[in-house]
């Protein structure tokens, strides 16, 4: 019974992100300014989630921040997120990001088709950045990531490399960004200790390529960004995004974009409060390749 379990929960993961590969959450993407703008981040020089998405922008901030977020999923799934950022010294900057994904409440049910309890997995990665700028213009990255997976009571983990390099043109405001995460990554598990007599499945994490361009301007006195990322995740699957985001006023920025022809919205709403520089809230709304229901992201954000 315990391995029709097991099954049951497999079956879930896969459906539920939409895999057929591990951890496929590691490339759907996070945080509400970069889902609304098509999952497009690889090129953002004040992006709080930089060790995710391009080690080399933790250097670019020259602030502290401090986020965390979550994304609403139907049938049960939960994925949320948290990242520091830093300048440590004059061109140099660390940063540390978080993402947990589970399903919960997933039916149990022996062979003959009756309900004998619940049960739930969950998998953590963290992804640790370290940056530098050698040149005014280039900066580069070096990223360590961890990846823990539990299906059941069996717990696996594994640890891997990523690496960035960004660029920018000052005039006019143009960043290129170029990443790859996931990297030299490969997850086992051994189901002996479990179940008293069983395998060793070898499963590898697909390494995740990035480019990404953004350009920044204004119109009058309104600054506006637009951005765009070609990701790989494996050798046949290319994905794309795009996005643009305007400030009517300084408090308020409005955001649109699409990720392999789906499209995306987001709003974000942005303040001064005593000695910080910015504290605000970020909602996007991105629906979801599989059909499902729209998923909504809310992030809040504080920066020094």
């Amino acid at each position: 019974m315990h391995k029709f379990i097991l099954v049951i929960i497999l079956l879930s993961v896969i459906l539920s992100f939409g895999a057929g590969e591990s951890c496929k959450y590691l490339w759907l993407g996070i945080g509400s300014r970069t889902l609304a703008l098509g999952n497009s981040g690889t090129s953002l020089s004040d992006l709080p989630w930089a060790p995710f998405y391009n080690p080399a922008s933790v250097s670019q901030r020259g602030k502290f921040s401090l986020a965390g977020g979550n994304q609403f999923l139907a049938l049960g799934r939960k994925l949320y997120f948290a990242s520091v950022a830093s300048e440590i010294y004059d061109g140099a900057g660390i940063g540390l990001t978080w993402i947990h994904s589970s399903v919960s409440d997933v039916e149990a049910r022996n062979t003959d088709g009756e309900k004998v309890g619940t049960v739930a997995n969950g998998e953590d990665a963290i992804f640790f950045a370290f940056a530098k700028k050698p040149t005014n213009n280039i900066h580069l990255g070096i990223g360590v990531e961890y990846v823990q997976s539990s299906i059941e009571n069996i717990t696996t983990g594994t640890a891997g490399l990523g690496a960035g390099i960004s660029y920018r043109i000052k005039s006019p405001d143009i960043t290129i960004g170029l990443s790859a995460q996931n990297l030299f990554m490969n997850i086992s598990w051994n189901s002996n200790d479990y179940y008293g007599m069983g395998n060793v499945s070898n499963e590898q994490i697909s390494p995740v390529f990035r480019g990404g361009v953004s350009y920044r301007g204004s119109v009058g006195e309104y600054p506006f960004l637009i951005c765009g990322d070609l990701w790989q995740f494996s050798s046949t699957a290319l994905s794309y995004g795009m996005g643009v985001e305007f400030s009517p006023m300084a408090q308020l920025t409005l955001r649109a974009g699409f990720s392999d022809g789906y499209p995306s919205a987001g709003i974000g709403i942005h303040t001064k409060i005593g000695k910080m520089s910015l504290v605000g809230i970020d909602y996007a709304v991105v629906p979801e390749k599989e059909e499902l229901s729209i998923k909504h992201i809310v992030d809040l954000i504080i920066e020094y």
